[in-house]
């Protein structure tokens, strides 16, 4: 574990972490850049579906590319601090390359960092597991001290017939 120029604990020290440094343009130019981008990571999908909450940024680096990256809906609750909620993220496999698990780990202990250690939220994390990824998800949430119970998993919205 290493420690960015940001003051955050990463597990390369080739890679960067950035909180809410990225505005709707931008997020829409990350999003492309990942296989396993979906409506729900979409910045539109959350002011719409998720009005009255705030939208937080995190995209994890490596060489100056995103290599993981997640949309978080925020919202506070007096007397309990509030939630930090993730909607099938992160995404972790960079267009092209397949899945990068040290970019996962990265992007989930960063999360925790930011979101449960600094700003005190309650972290909820619904991440769309392929089959193919399940056990590397599942062992990522289990170092963290996380659990995957499936029957809570977002499912995609039905395309119209």
């Amino acid at each position: 574990m290493y420690t960015d120029a940001l003051g955050g604990d990463v597990l390369c020290p080739a890679s960067s972490i950035e909180i809410d440094r990225v505005d709707r343009s931008g997020w829409y130019a990350i999003l492309d850049g990942f296989d396993d981008a979906n409506i729900f990571q979409t910045w539109d999908y959350g002011r719409i579906a998720h009005a009255g909450r705030e939208l937080s940024h995190l995209v994890v680096r490596r060489d100056g590319r995103p290599v993981a990256a997640v949309q978080v809906l925020l919202r506070r609750v007096p007397g309990i601090g509030g939630l930090a909620l993730v909607m099938w993220g992160p995404m972790w496999h960079p267009r092209g390359q397949g899945p990068d698990h040290a970019a996962l780990m990265t992007a989930l202990h960063a999360l925790k960092a930011e979101y449960t250690d600094r700003r005190g939220l309650m972290l909820r994390l619904l991440p769309h597991v392929s089959q193919a990824d399940g056990e590397a998800v599942t062992a990522a949430l289990a170092s963290l001290g996380m659990r995957f119970r499936e029957e809570k998993a977002p499912t995609a919205p039905s395309s119209p017939t």
